[in-house]
């Protein structure tokens, strides 16, 4: 059996606050998907469309999303049975086909981002120094 050592105090405290921030998120995706009748999945695929994903393509919203390309292929079929997006060829590789949020989609992605306004005016009123070590905490964390 292997012993667990304790971290030092700070360093569980930052543990425990990046895992709050995970459940977080979660339960603010799952909140909205009740609402709007979506899964958190489908969220994240309306609000990365509207935030200009390039290029609007399958394999690349499921390689953001660290998703298979089979539940992106099931996500964007339900997504267009709802009105939320459109698909049409590529000019350039007619094999690929660009994604587009229809109308109804993006009402959909700037209420969820009205609705994330509060955690916007949280970050907008630290200093670019925090931001900065907030960042390169995280992304450390995340390698």
């Amino acid at each position: 059996m292997c012993a667990v050592t304790a971290l030092p105090p700070l360093d569980q405290r930052l543990l425990d606050a990046v895992e709050r921030l995970g459940h977080g998120r979660r339960a603010f995706l799952q909140t909205m998907a009740t609402q709007w009748r979506l899964s958190p999945l489908q969220i994240e695929v309306v609000v990365m469309l509207d935030s200009g994903v390039t290029p609007p393509v399958a394999g690349e919203v499921a390689r953001r999303l660290d998703v298979a390309a089979s539940t992106i292929a099931d996500t964007l079929a339900t997504l267009r049975t709802k009105g939320l997006i459109t698909e049409e060829p590529d000019d350039t590789d007619r094999r690929r086909r660009l994604l587009a949020l229809t109308p109804a989609g993006l009402d959909r992605a700037q209420a969820m981002n009205r609705e994330r306004a509060s955690l916007r005016t949280s970050l907008e009123s630290m200093s670019p120094e925090r931001k900065g070590a907030a960042l390169d905490v995280v992304l450390t964390l995340i390698s």
